[in-house]
């Protein structure tokens, strides 16, 4: 990771305009590796546009007093390093369709001024994949006057204190219609200084971790009470954002389809793709939400049987995930023996009074047993509630291993699990005294409710 395997090092270089285009970069310390003197001598007009980057375990960039650097469409593939790191860079930077995939850091911004003001010379961030298997997706250090428009990020770590969006000091930032989702256990944003905040508004936040995001230094379980701290975000939205993968950030739920603003400054998406003049979709990607898909689930639905709604649980599981509720959803199962073993999520729409409730359509839990017989503590589950809230089982049994087996959770829970409610059901396991025989297992899982 030394600078000495930086595959370009331009330490103490001075150029007018230098460009960096069209080239693939494999392994080394650092890809690009640039430096000026001081803030006094800058590096001027920098371009690092449509290069490709794999296996770095440093930096996949790492840029230091430059003016007015673009950093456009480039693919960062660097599971090891940091993704793109700016310290004292000034004056419109432009950073836009991007695609980082990094482990510590995707995009870093240390004492970055985008201009003198907010009016005539921001910094411009926009458009940008970015995927963090570590520590932050975007981490912002006293740096001030930046548009941070349509971004679309994914933390995937497992530590609580790993953040989607950091914002430290500075002033003057914009912080518009992006996609801001910790699949892990992190917070989705933190603003740890609210008065480097300008807009912040239109922006999607969804975490499965205990704790949603942060204003200031007091972290909030959900999205209204962070709203209500911050006297922002009035037409931002919480919600699943059911990415292609977790590094293809492309999305397809409809409850981010116009859900955004107009901003003049971006007229098109990641791909190319025009904006939508009026309304907008949130994070990086512009697209149509399916026709089958717009209409949220509401009232009964039956699960297996003769002629049901839904074959399979999955099925069920699927189809709430992508349309979301707009009222109570009752999911009945027939009566019978179902293997089930599932990691479910918030489902959109769904509120203290609006739950999606799984029940035996006899109303007997001797009717429906859900069952997985786990091979190893890695697969220890039926159901995986991992930050799903607002969901109800009744009249349903449930059983893991029985017997002497080490393995039988029916029930794990994970991050913020808020409205769980278990009435009527028969829960089985094994005779094993160990945690791994948990019936319910909820470690490190705050509920509010």
């Amino acid at each position: 990771g030394s600078t000495t395997a930086a595959l370009i090092s331009a330490q103490n270089a001075l150029s007018m305009s230098r460009v960096i285009q069209g080239n693939i970069f494999n392994d080394g310390g650092y890809g690009v590796y640039q430096s000026g003197v001081n803030t006094n001598q800058e590096n001027q007009g920098t371009m690092i546009a449509d290069n490709e980057f794999n296996g770095q375990n440093s930096y996949i960039m790492y840029i230091a007093y430059d003016n007015s650097i673009v950093i456009n469409d480039n693919t960062g593939n660097a599971l090891s390093a940091n993704g793109i790191y700016l310290n004292y860079c000034n004056d419109e930077i432009q950073i836009l369709r991007n695609r980082i995939y990094a482990n510590n850091y995707g995009v870093y911004l240390s004492n970055c001024a985008g201009g003198d003001d907010l009016e005539s010379d921001p910094g411009l961030i926009a458009n940008n994949f970015v995927t963090v298997t570590s520590n932050y997706g975007f981490y912002l250090n006293n740096s001030s006057y930046h548009n941070y428009y349509y971004n679309s990020v994914n933390m995937t770590s497992g530590n609580t204190n790993t953040v989607g969006f950091y914002l430290y000091n500075g002033s003057s930032n914009n912080v518009v219609n992006n996609s801001f989702v910790h699949s892990g256990w992190g917070m989705a944003a933190e603003i740890y200084t609210p008065s480097a905040v300008a807009d912040l508004n239109y922006n999607n936040y969804f975490s499965n971790g205990n704790y949603l995001a942060a204003w200031g230094t007091i972290d909030y379980y959900d999205f209204e009470s962070f709203r209500t701290a911050s006297g922002k975000d009035a037409n931002s939205v919480n919600v699943y954002p059911h990415y292609a993968s977790s590094t293809d950030l492309h999305t397809m739920t409809p409850w981010l389809d116009g859900m955004g603003t107009p901003l003049s400054e971006v007229t098109q998406d990641i791909d190319g793709q025009a904006r939508d003049g009026s309304a907008p979709d949130i994070g990086a990607d512009e697209f149509t939400a399916d026709a089958g898909n717009t209409t949220p689930l509401a009232g009964h639905y039956t699960i297996g049987g003769s002629s049901p709604d839904y074959a399979t649980f999955d099925d069920a599981v699927a189809d709430l995930l992508i349309k979301g509720v707009s009222d109570t959803v009752f999911m009945d199962f027939r009566n019978g023996n179902y293997q089930i073993h599932k990691v479910l999520y918030t489902f959109p729409g769904t509120a203290v009074d609006m739950p999606v409730i799984f029940q035996s359509e006899s109303g007997s839990r001797d009717d429906v047993t859900l069952y997985y017989y786990a091979s190893d503590n890695n697969d220890n589950y039926v159901l995986y509630l991992h930050g799903a809230d607002w969901l109800h089982f009744r009249n349903l049994g449930f059983s893991g291993n029985t017997g002497a087996n080490n393995y039988s959770i029916n029930f794990m829970l994970s991050g913020g699990v808020n409205g769980f409610n278990l009435t009527d059901c028969a829960l089985t396991g094994t005779t094993n005294g160990s945690t791994t025989a948990a019936l319910i297992s909820a470690q490190n899982a705050l509920s509010m409710s």
